[in-house]
């Protein structure tokens, strides 16, 4: 037992009353009570495993309580009463007073007190018969001479009244007169004023207009003002500028002159650069004007987003796919179902076998495929002429269409690839086949998507139908899109996104079945401008494919009507026909500017200044002021005085005569006294401490029950008895407050044995003296009750007890049960089930990924189930009990919480609940002290431990009682949280649950292990290596020809940066390396090398080689006669004498070797 839970939960009322007290003394006859069979059927201990506080399991009732049970409402023995009547002591009373004659006859004896008392009641009659007979006399006698008296005094009246009258006649005809002549002049008036109304109206019209007026007057002039004089600052600065213009213009023909032509070469190369570079000017003014049309494009579209019609998102469409009405068609089908020519031609339903049939949608197919669950056919599209993507012409679409109906599929594809697809359906089921779609370019290269030229696609006409004839709605959905695929709503659609399904939210078919136009006939929405109201778009950004199901959902409403079937087709067209505004084409390119060459010969070739352009003035004409209307004169006229109507008197009755009345005579009645044989009952109740009745009803666990007993009515007559014993058996699991039993019994000796539960009651002297002193009065007992709780979830309590008089009668109650929330296949209480909240993890799919590992990027869902569906017509009369919330536990060092995110909350039936708080606490302590004590003693503060607190607090309880938990609502309710980067390789555990009533139930726990990913790239953004996921991150090792940068944090783990290297080299022109070979993040110059000529650059697999070719030197011939001549000798001839020099004074000091090597330098 949890005492200390128990009563922090109790409320008991003290004292019995002294009421209660006086009502005991007066009594006549002593009880007894017992209760005879106690049943406690309770769940297993397995059953309660998710409740935290009152978790023992209840012991079965023992045999000797089942089997007392069966004499509930019987009794032994009988008592013989005095019967009484006050009704007709009363009326005996009333009858001499009204003077009639009264004989009392020998007493009758009964079988039964109600046969005694119907007999009283006959006699009663009879006498009241009698009595009213008497007094009705009486009154006619009175009345008539009432009636006498007032007929004299009538008549007087009448003479008096007649006179008034013929007055009032005279006055009236002198007021109709005056009325009419005041009608004649008050016509007169009003329309004096109705003109005055027109005058005051015509004028204040003219006033506005003319305040209007002078308002757009005074923004002209300002307008002409500053218009004025931003043409005066334009001219002073065109004439500036001219003036520097003609200066500059000197300059330029000084500079011109001395210009000198360069090289044949340097000729070719500017030659060559002002092609390209007026190449150039020309497409970049195209691509300016282009860019500057395009951005009004973007602001234009950005600002349209909210209108209806228009996309909600600003994007660009990369993809062309309109028509292919040339397209070439191959099935890899064996399945096709060919069409007679009659059915072709009348668009008729094509028979593929006996029992089946197939509508024609569009009658555009050429190809009708049976595919079995799981089989696919491909249609490949070549010969295209119509369709782009990013500019580049596309030479083949592929569709591969999956059957995933479990009675497999009919499609119907058509030759034109944007046309696509019809669904077949000849069955009440939902129709589901997967698109796969892979494009390819004019190279016969399969088109990867990117960022930068995203591919808008339609998602248009989709229908949601409610088919009463046929006894079903129809809604055509596209389901499952593959990752690379984003929804982009359009503003005013009734289409919408939700839980990966593109469909339309309500029914668009009729207006009365809610959608906004009808799909047909007059202001229909599909196939009109108004076709936005069908449609959503969806955009491709990467990957190298599209995937989606196309799904035709039947929903059986009603009997299925086969007249009305006639088959469910869906017509799903692929293209970029966008039903919305606000699609931009793709951004203009800008091209890219030639880079000027380098000249050998130097010098500067001067520019010509542009003489500026005179500017355009703006219109400075001078506006017109309005003219301001008259105020008309208003002559007020004098309204006519209504005459006095005269006071209208009524015209006087006449009187009849009334005669004389008669004195009535005297009667006479007999009556005679009545004795019975008496069985009393006793009653026991089962109710709450707010008073209300729990008899098979439900309660909270831990809840205050009493049982009031209410004793036997003892009545007039009865004999003289000894003692009155009360008997109550007390159901396990029901902890009985004995003290309080004492407190409501006072008269009572009570005993409790806790083992047998056997409650006893015998009454003390002081009561059987109050029950026997006057025992020619009835005898009642005030009802008190027994206090206790129910301790545990889903049992029932059953209890009855026993009262005896003496041993000469006793009497066995009726049995009362009770229920608590959480037993299944409840008799009584049919809803009845386990108390079990619950909860999932999910990806942003709604898959279940509880055990499976996620990323830091990814979105934990935790889906979370408040279970109350248990509680529905649940009474609860103990107020400090009337705490209900929800709360999710989770490690606040490993994720982050989305409290917003958190706050969608809707009931079973989908319906949005908004009045409860939402509340992140950091730990246990944070929480508000009344909480704290709350999960105390609910058992649930070990459960949250050092976890941080999520919770669902109801804003109202009292009103959250009424209209959730009382009903059984239960609620949906959602966690969303993201992993933190510290969270990479260790286990989320999360874990929720529920108090109601104060008690506390928890969930499941779910996991997820956290992995981080590693990346390599270069800087520009090149991938050098496969992204690896892990429970850690990887090294950023190295790659050839790249060095490492940095590493950098990612939203999904790190990445490390390399940025990529190039070798320079300087060789002959026979390979061979001059300088020693550079490694670099960019080339180098070729510069210069000594004795070497520089002759051209090459590019390598690495970078780039410089080759040169060696200057070759020619030998100077030595002069003659240079003996006596004077003549300085040539360097040449100085160093050949040097060497020779050398020669000999190596040969002397034996260096000859070294200066061989010296000779080779």
């Amino acid at each position: 037992m949890e005492q200390k839970q128990r009563f922090s939960i109790r409320k008991f009322k003290n004292g019995v009353g002294s009421a209660l007290l006086l009502s005991l003394l007066l009594a006549p006859i002593a009880l007894q009570t017992t209760v005879l069979a106690q049943d406690a059927e309770s769940p297993t201990q397995q059953q309660l495993g998710n409740a935290t506080n009152y978790t023992t399991v209840q012991a079965d009732p023992s045999e000797e309580f089942l089997a007392s049970e069966k004499l509930a409402n019987t009794s032994q023995g009988e008592i013989i009463n005095q019967i009484t009547s006050t009704e007709l002591t009363t009326a005996i009373s009333e009858a001499k007073n009204a003077g009639v004659k009264v004989t009392v006859d020998k007493a009758v004896n009964f079988d039964s007190l109600e046969a005694g008392q119907a007999d009283y009641a006959e006699q009663v009659t009879a006498v009241k018969a009698i009595t009213d007979k008497q007094i009705a006399a009486q009154k006619a006698y009175e009345e008539a001479e009432k009636k006498y008296q007032a007929y004299l005094v009538a008549e007087a009246q009448y003479e008096k009244d007649n006179t008034a009258y013929q007055a009032y006649l005279t006055a009236k005809a002198e007021y109709d007169k005056a009325f009419a002549a005041y009608q004649d002049a008050y016509k007169v008036y009003e329309a004096a004023l109705a003109e005055n109304v027109k005058l005051v109206a015509q004028y204040e019209q003219d006033k506005q207009a003319y305040d209007k007026a002078y308002t757009l007057y005074q923004d002209a002039l300002k307008k002409h003002t500053d218009v004025t004089a931003v043409n005066a600052k334009k001219k002073a600065d065109y004439e500036a500028a001219l003036t520097k213009y003609n200066q500059d213009y000197v300059n330029y023909q000084a500079a011109l002159s001395t210009y000198t032509a360069a090289s044949t070469e340097n000729a070719r190369l500017k030659a060559a650069y002002d092609a390209a570079k007026a190449e150039y000017d020309k497409k970049k003014a195209e691509y300016d004007t282009a860019k500057a049309a395009y951005d009004k494009q973007v602001a234009e579209a950005n600002r349209l987003t909210g209108v209806d019609g228009y996309l909600s998102e600003v994007v660009a469409q990369s993809l062309i796919l309109l028509t292919e009405p040339n397209a070439k068609l191959s099935i890899s089908s064996s399945n096709k179902i060919e069409m007679s020519q009659d059915d072709k031609n009348a668009n008729a339903p094509s028979k593929w076998n006996s029992t089946n049939n197939i509508s024609s949608y569009s009658g555009t197919g050429r190809a009708i495929i049976k595919l079995d669950k799981g089989e696919s056919v491909t249609a490949t599209y070549e010969n295209l002429s119509n369709s782009s993507y990013a500019g580049i012409p596309l030479s083949k679409i592929i569709f591969t269409f999956s059957a995933k109906n479990a009675t497999g599929n009919v499609i119907d594809i058509a030759t034109d690839p944007t046309i696509t697809v019809t669904t077949y359906s000849e069955l009440y089921e939902t129709n589901r086949v997967n698109a796969h779609v892979e494009l390819f370019d004019e190279n016969n290269k399969k088109i990867v998507f990117t960022e930068e030229n995203p591919a808008i696609f339609s998602l248009a006409s989709l229908n949601y139908s409610k088919h009463d004839l046929v006894g079903a709605n129809f809604q055509e959905t596209v389901e499952n899109f593959s990752n690379n695929v984003t929804i982009i709503p359009i503003t005013g659609s009734g289409i919408v996104y939700e839980n990966g399904s593109v469909h339309a939210a309500n029914f668009n078919d009729k207006v009365e079945n809610g959608s906004k136009y009808p799909s047909q006939g007059e202001g229909r929405w599909d196939d009109t401008e108004l076709a936005y109201y069908g449609a959503i778009a969806g955009k491709v950004t990467s990957g190298d494919y599209i995937s989606f199901d196309i799904v035709s959902k039947v929903d059986i409403t009603s009997g299925v009507n086969q007249a009305g079937w006639t088959g469910n087709a869906f017509w799903f067209a692929f293209n970029t026909d966008i039903k919305a505004s606000g699609l931009l084409p793709a951004p203009p390119i800008a091209p890219t500017a030639p880079t000027p060459p380098k000249y050998k010969v130097t010098g500067n070739n001067p520019e010509e200044p542009v003489k500026p352009t005179e500017p355009t003035y703006e219109d400075t004409t001078a506006p017109t002021p309005p003219v301001e209307p008259t105020k008309p004169i208003i002559v007020e006229p004098v309204k006519p005085t209504e005459p006095t109507k005269p006071t209208e008197v009524p015209k006087p009755g006449t009187v009849d005569e009334v005669p004389i009345p008669t004195v009535p005579a005297q009667l006479e009645v007999k009556v005679h006294p009545n004795t019975y044989s008496s069985k009393p009952t006793i009653q026991k109740e089962v109710t709450n401490e707010a008073g209300e009745d729990l008899s098979n009803a439900l309660v909270p666990k831990g809840s205050t029950v009493k049982f009031p007993l209410q004793l036997p009515t003892l009545t007039a007559g009865r004999p003289e008895y000894k003692v009155l014993t009360v008997e109550d058996n007390i159901p396990e699991g029901y902890d009985l407050n004995v003290e309080a039993a004492k407190t409501a019994f006072p008269e009572f000796d009570v005993t409790y044995d806790e083992k047998t539960r056997l409650l006893k009651l015998v009454s003390k002297e002081e009561l059987v003296a109050a029950i026997n002193k006057d025992r020619t009065k009835e005898f009642t007992f005030a009802k008190q009750a027994l206090t206790g709780i129910v301790t545990n979830d889903g049992t029932v309590y059953k209890n009855t007890f026993k009262v005896s008089l003496d041993n000469s009668y006793t009497i066995y109650s009726n049995t009362v049960k009770v229920t608590t929330p959480g037993k299944p296949n409840d008799p009584d209480n049919p809803d009845n089930n386990l108390i079990q909240p619950t909860k999932q993890v999910v990806d942003a799919e709604g898959k279940d990924i509880d055990g499976q590992a996620v990323g830091l990027k990814d979105t934990l869902n935790y889906p979370l189930f408040w279970d109350m569906d248990q509680y529905n017509t649940i009474k609860d009369g103990d107020s400090a009990k009337d705490i209900y919330f929800y709360f999710d536990l989770y490690d606040a060092s490993k994720v982050t919480v989305d409290l917003e995110a958190s706050k969608e909350i809707v009931d079973e039936n989908s319906q949005a609940v908004s009045d409860i708080e939402v509340t992140n606490y950091a730990s246990f302590a944070d929480l508000p002290k009344e909480l704290q004590t709350v999960f105390e003693n609910a058992n649930l503060k070990e459960v949250v431990g050092d976890k941080s607190i999520v919770l669902y607090l109801p804003k109202d309880m009292a009103a959250f009682e009424e209209n959730y938990v009382k009903k059984g609502i239960s609620l949906n309710l959602k966690f969303v949280a993201t992993p933190k980067r510290e969270a990479a390789g260790q286990v989320i555990e999360n874990t929720a649950g529920q108090v109601d009533f104060g008690n506390g139930y928890i969930t499941n726990t779910v996991t997820n292990k956290v992995q981080v990913t590693t990346e390599w790239e270069d800087k520009p953004g090149t991938v050098l290596k496969d992204k690896v996921t892990g429970d850690q991150t990887e090294e950023a090792g190295s790659f050839d020809r790249y060095r490492f940068v940095e590493t950098q944090e990612t939203e999904t783990g790190i990445k490390h940066i390399f940025e990529k290297l190039y070798t320079t080299e300087w060789v002959d022109e026979q390979g061979n390396a001059l300088k020693e070979k550079v490694e670099d993040t960019e080339t180098k110059e070729h510069g210069t090398i000594e004795r070497y000529e520089y002759v051209r650059t090459e590019d390598t697999p690495t970078g780039i080689k410089h080759i040169f070719k060696r200057i070759v030197e020619q030998p100077v011939q030595p002069k003659k006669n240079l003996p006596l001549t004077g003549e300085q000798a040539t360097i040449g001839l100085v160093g050949l004498g040097a060497a020779l020099l050398a020669l000999i004074l190596a040969r002397k000091f034996k260096l000859v070797e070294k200066l061989k090597k010296v000779f080779k330098k």
